[in-house]
């Protein structure tokens, strides 16, 4: 009989049974490994089909259906590859040490269990294949070297896919290292989990030893436990060669035990318990049976019904050949590549209309399998999703047009508006609107929407905003500032806009008040002061607050108007004529100046008499002259005609006796002068007595004559 380490042994006596391998890449097939020791810990032979079965989690989904022995003459040979640790760390007796053990374990094999050799250190080599030739094992073994980094992660995913690949059920892979993994020169592309991974899904058993304290530990045994195998320490390497035997007898003396299970090819971990029949009666053990997946499979988190927000669905992934592509289809629409892991995506009920949808998922693995899902939703009806362009928020001081923009899951069906508790206006299609502070009162105020889309669902969003103190704006129409007025203007307010309504509109001239009619007022020039002038405007409202403006204008300087009462230009007289003139200006006492025929008149208080007798029948002129203030002159002429009437002949005769009057008068005053010049002659040439009579002569004649 074989004989077992007590290394291995049960600390206690009794019989045990230990699950040292699980294989389940062949499901529904699957091939346990099984070690059986008798109550003083060595190898239990004889045990056959009927002394195990399947009790536990999966005592109705699984079955022994045949039990070969490691003495049965249908054993199958057992394959094992040595992955060894060369790094730097192991010169000396470590890599000393390891040789011999290695060496050690290739005797202890049996001749026809094939062994492989992989050694890692900066990088990780499988320099011998598997293979029953003892001697090329051990010259490859004592040949080693070492040197390098610790590509531990490396090592264990190459010994592990290359254990898997070979066609043979029964395969385990020991392993050796004194380090953590170690990538200075950043190598290494393989992360910690993936030989973990692999091992699992490929049903590799791999036992792991670790030499001195600075191997790591966690990595070490979470690698052997999880592929049903073990994590030994070898604190010396003397202790190496001991553990290396013990697991050759170990290997050699497995039972393989074939499983038939009816699970899911979906990746769960069951616990596996075999009951095993013994002589002293029967024994249990446990280990962990992973189920494969062939072909990629899908597991979703739980959706919400309905769905009412946006929803990331996540699709787990799983495929034990890795994941190719993986694609999407919603309801009937072209299908959607996922990038991942994870897989996702992400359901926006604003883009689908209300109800029932179907998401169809599809993978595939790099083996080119494809494997299928379906997530059926509800999707729920949203209240439209309304906004404000630009913001309304804070205050508003002048008036600003905004526009609602409307979208979410369904059209806009429509769209009204009020401000505070005022009446609903229905929007227009642009979906614009004004708010003018100048029409609400100062202080707070709040803009409600009522927005319903085609789904009957509504939004009722509320925009505070407030308003100041804005003045009163207006306008004064009827004169233009920098106007010349010269006639008359009607002037009014107009009131543009005013928080409260308006009481009260006070006009002035030069700050003189000026009395309105139903808020207006009329500026006659001719009435004015000629020059500038500033027409001052106050509005007041309910609030008492006032707003002025003033406009500069200019009063035109007019012309004097002249009035003349008693004659009409183009008359004809035949009487008297009393006048009265009157002269209408801006301001008042102009002077003024009458013209009979070019001869000036006398006035008294701007009344005059044309005497019928001083005129000669025929035509005549009456010119009246005034000026104002600036010396500005107006004239004015009214021609009139005389009639030959009996009062005129009276008139004339005395006018000709006049005449004759007047011409005998300058006749004697002419000859009295030249009587004078010769007296003064006579002085010059004659004597005094002359003088004197010549004199006496000249005053004669003129007496006579007059």
């Amino acid at each position: 009989m074989l004989m077992v380490s007590s290394s291995f042994a049960q600390e206690t006596l009794g019989p045990r049974i230990e699950i040292t391998g699980v294989n389940p890449v062949a499901m529904p097939r699957v091939s346990v490994m099984v070690n059986a020791f008798d109550d003083f810990g060595q190898p239990l032979p004889g045990l056959v089909t009927e002394n195990f079965r399947v009790v536990g989690d999966l005592a109705e989904h699984a079955s022994v259906t045949e039990v070969v022995s490691f003495s049965d003459e249908k054993a199958v040979p057992i394959s094992v590859l040595l992955a060894i640790d060369v790094s730097t760390s192991m010169a000396g007796t470590p890599i000393i040490k390891a040789k011999e053990a290695a060496s050690a374990f290739v005797n202890t094999m049996a001749d026809d269990d094939p062994v492989a050799i992989l050694t890692f250190s900066s990088r990780s080599s499988l320099i011998q294949d598997f293979t029953t030739r003892r001697d090329i094992l051990l010259a490859i073994i004592d040949g080693l070297g070492y040197g390098g980094q610790t590509l531990l992660y490396d090592a264990s995913l190459q010994a592990i896919t290359h254990a898997a690949s070979i066609d043979n059920p029964r395969r385990a892979v020991i392993l050796l290292s004194d380090g953590a993994h170690f990538d200075e020169l950043e190598r290494s592309a393989v992360s910690r989990d993936e030989a973990h991974r692999a091992a699992v899904i490929d049903g590799v058993p791999v036992y792991t030893i670790g030499l001195g304290f600075g191997p790591d530990r966690s990595y070490l045994t979470r690698l052997s436990e999880d592929t049903n195998a073990f994590f030994r320490e070898s604190p010396t390497p003397a202790e190496l060669i001991e553990i290396y035997t013990d697991l050759a007898d170990l290997l050699r003396t497995q039972y393989d035990v074939t499983l038939e299970v009816d699970v899911p090819l979906d990746g769960r971990v069951w616990q596996l318990e075999l009951e095993v029949d013994t002589p002293w009666g029967p024994v249990r053990t446990g280990g962990t049976l992973r189920a494969p997946v062939p072909v990629p499979i899908f597991s979703f988190p739980p959706v919400p019904v309905p769905i009412l927000e946006p929803v990331e669905l996540v699709a787990e992934v799983t495929a034990d050949d890795g994941v190719a592509g993986v694609m999407v289809t919603l309801d009937d629409e072209a299908p959607l590549p996922l990038d991942g892991p994870p897989y996702s995506i992400l359901i926006d009920p604003v883009t689908l209309s209300p109800g029932p949808h179907s998401l169809q998922f599809s993978a595939t693995d790099s083996d080119g399998d494809s494997g299928s899902a379906t997530v059926d939703i509800t999707v729920g009806a949203l209240p439209p999703e309304v906004s404000i362009e630009p913001e309304l928020a804070g205050e508003i001081e002048a008036a600003q047009t905004f526009t609602v923009t409307v979208g979410g899951q369904t059209s806009l069906a429509e769209a009204a508006l009020r401000v505070d508790e005022g009446a609903s206006v229905t929007l227009d299609q642009r979906l614009s609107f004004t708010i003018d502070p100048n029409t609400l009162a100062p202080g707070e105020h709040i803009l409600q929407l009522d927005v319903t889309n085609t789904g009957g669902e509504s939004s009722t969003p509320g925009y505070p905003f407030t308003v100041p103190p804005l003045p009163i704006l207006f306008e004064i129409e009827g004169l233009q500032e920098g106007e010349l007025l010269e006639e008359s203007a009607e002037v009014r307010v107009a009131v543009q806009s005013s928080q409260l309504p308006v009481t009260e509109i006070d006009y002035t001239l030069n700050d003189a008040p000026l009395a309105d009619e139903d808020d207006q007022i009329t500026l006659v020039a001719a009435e004015l002061v000629p020059g500038a002038a500033t027409l001052g405007v106050s509005v007041r409202n309910a609030g008492g607050q006032v707003e002025t403006e003033t406009l500069a204008f200019e009063v035109a300087r007019l012309p004097l108007e002249i009035e003349v009462a008693g004659l009409t230009a183009g008359e004809t007289i035949d009487s008297d004529v009393e006048l009265t003139l009157n002269v209408i200006g801006q301001g008042s006492g102009f002077p003024v100046e009458a013209l009979l025929d070019g001869e000036a008149i006398l006035l008294q208080d701007g009344s005059a008499t044309i005497s019928i007798l001083a005129l000669q029948p025929g035509e005549h002129e009456l010119e009246v002259r005034a000026q104002d203030d600036a010396g500005n002159i107006s004239e004015a002429s009214y021609p009139f005609s005389v009639s030959s009437g009996p009062a005129q002949t009276a008139t004339r005769a005395v006018e000709e006796r006049q005449a004759t009057a007047a011409a005998r008068a300058a006749t004697a005053v002419e000859m009295n002068r030249a009587r004078v010049a010769a007296t003064v002659d006579a002085r010059a040439t004659g004597t005094q007595a002359e003088t004197e009579r010549i004199a006496t002569v000249a005053a004669q004649a003129t007496t006579t004559q007059v």
